[in-house]
C-alpha cells in the first residue's frame, strides 16, 4: 500500500473541515469583514490557553509562526487580491502552504481529543461524585481551546471558494449508495384513465 492510498483519508477529513470554515470565513468577507480580524483573535487565544495549560513549549513556536501570517497576511492574501486557488506557483510559498496543511488537520484532531477527554472526566466526576475529574477537565479545556483556536486560525485562513461549488458529502455519499446499492424497483403500470364503467358498457358483447 503506497504512502499516498494511506494519506487519503486523511486528505479528505482535512478537506471536510476546511470546507466548513471556508462557509464561514467566506460568510464574514462577504459582509464586508476581513478574515484576519478573525484569525488574529484565535491566535491571541491559542497564546493565552497554551501557556494556562501544560503543553509542551514548542507549540508557542507554532503560534509565533501562526501570527506572523496573520499580520503580514502571507501566503493567503486578502479577499480582494487573491484566494488559495489562485495563488501564482512558487516555491516559497508552496513551501509555505505546506507547512500550515500539515500543521492544521493534526492539531485540529489532538484539540478536539483533549475536549471530548475534559468531557469525559466531567462526566465521570458527576456520576461518581469525585472532584479530582474536573480539576482535570479545566487543564483538558485549556488545552483544547489553545489547539482548536490555533487550528481554526490556519483553517479560516485558507479560503477555497471552490469547496463550495461542491455537492454536500452526505449528499454525494447518499446518491452514490442510491444508485449502487438500492436495487431498482419496478414501477407498476399506471392505470389508464379512460377505462372506466361507462366505456365497458357501451363496448359490444363478443360473440
Amino acid at each position: 500500500m503506497s504512502l499516498e492510498s494511506l494519506l487519503k483519508p486523511f486528505k479528505w477529513m482535512d478537506k471536510g473541515i476546511q470546507t466548513q470554515y471556508t462557509r464561514i470565513g467566506k460568510a464574514w468577507e462577504n459582509k464586508g469583514h476581513s478574515r484576519y480580524s478573525l484569525t488574529i483573535p484565535l491566535n491571541l487565544a491559542s497564546w493565552v490557553f497554551t501557556f494556562m495549560s501544560s503543553l509542551p513549549p514548542h507549540i508557542a513556536v507554532v503560534i509565533g509562526y501562526d501570527m506572523a501570517s496573520n499580520f503580514h497576511k502571507y501566503p493567503y492574501g486578502t479577499k480582494d487580491q487573491c484566494t488559495s486557488g489562485e495563488i501564482a506557483i512558487n516555491r516559497r510559498l508552496q513551501f509555505r502552504l505546506g507547512i500550515d496543511k500539515a500543521i492544521r488537520f493534526p492539531t485540529f484532531i489532538v484539540g478536539s481529543a483533549f475536549a471530548a477527554k475534559g468531557a469525559y472526566h466531567v462526566i465521570n466526576s458527576l456520576v461518581t461524585g469525585e472532584s479530582l475529574g474536573l480539576s482535570d477537565f479545566v487543564d483538558d479545556f485549556q488545552r483544547a481551546d489553545g489547539l482548536l483556536s490555533l487550528a481554526s486560525s490556519l483553517y479560516i485562513k485558507d479560503i477555497d471558494p471552490k469547496l463550495l461549488d461542491k455537492e454536500p458529502i452526505l449528499k454525494r455519499t447518499y446518491d452514490w449508495v442510491k444508485e449502487k446499492i438500492i436495487p431498482k424497483v419496478p414501477q407498476p403500470a399506471r392505470f389508464q384513465s379512460d377505462t372506466t364503467l361507462d366505456t365497458y358498457i357501451q363496448s359490444p358483447a363478443p360473440y
